[in-house]
């Protein structure tokens, strides 16, 4: 952000769903961890000199007061268009921003329960802010959807919901910016990536006495949308044949009907491109915070003392030595010790692996003991049987045996009678931790699976 900044204007916008995971807190632990990260992103944003930012779902999950409390402390400039807190808005429903120039005109508003606050309808909120901004260069919503059905229930909950005004919407639903930026009811919808892995950047290029906008790549997205269509619309005759009931007919063919207009619509787009050089143009990119970009220096401090409080809060010490033998008999797992009797073999070439260092690596950089990182680093986690938070990991540590065959306690006991149940497992065992998003899209089965499959190691 600072080279970017010395490299020209720029305005700081977040979509949303960024204070905290959509995926629900497991335990107390895990709650008091997401606040001391909330607290560290929040004082990050504030360093940086955010300009405008939304609230999501999730981010309220770590609870109203504790949100609110961040958002004072840190005078974080949040902008909620639809929400009300004991008949009062607590945050400005937009903002007008100077940048090059340029008016930048930003709508903001809030999505998912807010315990003691109403939350309104947020497309009825941005229309009546479009209204108050007055004169603006181009319209920027922050909406903190978090999927593709929410963007669209966003932008068009209906058949003939009319257009919102809104030039630009950044949300919150994790989609990468290779992605480009797509249309959805007049207005263009881009996404910064995923688990805060990216910084993404949205250029708008201004022709002067132009209001109409283009996302550059889009042609691409039409073409792939045309294609996702007529796929669909080849396979409805066969389905409207198979079906019995009479309503279910009747929607389907309806539905074929709507997907042959949008498709001679994109057809129509595609055969008569826009003239770009009269169009005011956006276009998106990101940067990957991977290992080449340096760490800030007081960035880098505010991560390492969060640690420190996650660590904390969990009350363990995870560079404690611990067996990799589950002590707990009515657990189905056994540990990957009570493997090697048999399996020597195997176990030698598994130690040569990364999944053997699995939760070495967490302690390494300090996050072993964070609930939302354990359970990729370790055995059964969420499990029957299984630790269930990071504190109760002990002899299920690294990816052992059993995550990829199974528990197997009934089989360490009796070999010749209890079968793995997994004896071999496919890919599909591994796509849990290596889902595209955690791995930021790394993972590839043929050359992953020939790494791990079980050959005796070389001899020195």
């Amino acid at each position: 952000m600072e080279k970017a900044r010395e490299a020209g204007p720029l305005l700081s916008l977040e979509g949303g769903l960024s204070l905290a995971p959509t995926t629900p807190a497991t335990s107390e632990v895990d709650l008091e961890q997401r606040r001391v990260k909330a607290e560290l992103i929040a004082a990050s944003f504030a360093a940086d000199g955010i300009d405008a930012m939304a609230l999501g779902a999730s981010d309220w999950t770590l609870g109203t007061e504790a949100v609110r409390s961040l958002v004072e402390k840190h005078q974080l400039p949040v902008l909620a268009a639809n929400l009300t807190c004991d008949g009062q808005h607590p945050y400005p429903p937009s903002k007008v921003l100077e940048s090059a120039g340029h008016k930048v005109g930003v709508i903001g508003v809030t999505m998912g329960p807010v315990e003691g606050c109403d939350v309104g309808d947020a497309r009825q909120a941005v229309a009546e802010a479009v209204q108050g901004l007055g004169p603006v260069d181009v319209v920027v919503a922050l909406v903190p959807a978090d999927s593709e059905r929410a963007v669209r229930a966003f932008a068009a909950p209906t058949h003939d919901a009319a257009p919102l005004g809104v030039d630009v919407v950044i949300d919150g639903r994790g989609r990468p910016a290779s992605a480009g930026v797509d249309e959805h009811n007049g207005s263009w919808y881009a996404g910064a990536g995923n688990r805060g892995k990216w910084v993404g950047f949205l250029d708008l290029r201004f022709v002067p006495g132009s209001d109409t906008w283009f996302g550059k790549g889009a042609e691409q997205h039409s073409v792939a949308r045309l294609d996702s269509l007529r796929d669909r619309y080849d396979g409805m005759d066969d389905r409207i044949a198979r079906t019995a009931d009479p309503n279910i007919k009747r929607r389907l063919e309806e539905q074929k009907i709507k997907y042959e207009e949008e498709i001679r619509n994109l057809e129509r787009e595609l055969e008569h491109p826009p003239d770009l050089s009269t169009m005011n143009l956006i276009e998106v990119h990101s940067i990957e915070l991977g290992a080449d970009v340096p760490d800030q220096a007081a960035a880098a401090e505010r991560v390492k003392l969060a640690k420190q409080a996650v660590i904390q809060a969990s009350g363990q010490d995870p560079s404690r030595f611990v067996p990799r033998l589950v002590d707990d008999t009515s657990s189905p797992y056994a540990g990957g010790e009570a493997c090697v009797g048999c399996h020597r073999e195997e176990h030698a070439q598994w130690s040569t692996t990364a999944h053997a260092r699995a939760f070495q690596s967490l302690v390494t950089v300090q996050r072993a003991l964070d609930a939302q990182c354990y359970s990729c680093h370790v055995t059964g986690a969420g499990l029957g049987g299984g630790p269930q938070d990071p504190m109760s990991t002990a002899g299920f540590r690294d990816v052992q045996c059993e995550a990829c065959h199974g528990a197997a306690r009934g089989h360490a006991a009796d070999p010749a009678a209890v079968r793995t149940t997994k004896p071999s497992p496919n890919a599909a065992s591994c796509t849990k931790c290596h889902d595209g998003e955690q791995d930021q899209g790394r993972f590839e089965p043929d050359s992953y699976m020939s790494q791990i499959v079980h050959r005796a190691p070389a001899t020195p």
